[in-house]
């Protein structure tokens, strides 16, 4: 082998720890690579809403399932996945508590998929 060459683990090996850390650095990018893998991964914390698609996770999850994970968001994380998504401005918001900011988040994003053809 010469200078530039090496062999094909090292090369995969390479690969794999260059997406490794992309995904590590990147919460919209791990939520992608997910999303790409079409499995429903749970997650602790905090981390399970970072970089979350909405209307993806609705297409997939039962209704339960979904406001039962969006249910642990804080609401300032659930105004922002609303705004981030386009799913709601503050107006739609203004007055809501958790839990209709929760059934918002659920109905916007399953309309979302279905536009989407997801659902």
């Amino acid at each position: 082998m010469t200078e530039n060459e090496i062999d094909a683990q090292k090369a995969i090996n390479g690969f794999l720890a260059a997406i490794r850390d992309a995904a590590a650095e990147s919460p919209a990018f791990r939520a992608r690579l997910i999303e790409a893998m079409q499995v429903t991964v749970l997650y602790e914390g905090q981390e399970q809403f970072q970089g979350a698609n909405p209307a993806v996770q609705a297409a997939r999850w039962s209704k339960d399932a979904f406001c039962r994970i969006w249910g642990a968001a804080k609401v300032g994380e659930l105004k922002a996945t609303l705004k981030e998504n386009d799913l709601a401005t503050a107006t739609d918001m203004k007055g809501m508590k958790k839990n209709d900011l929760v059934e918002l988040l659920y109905k916007r994003a399953l309309s979302r998929a279905e536009e989407l053809r997801l659902a």
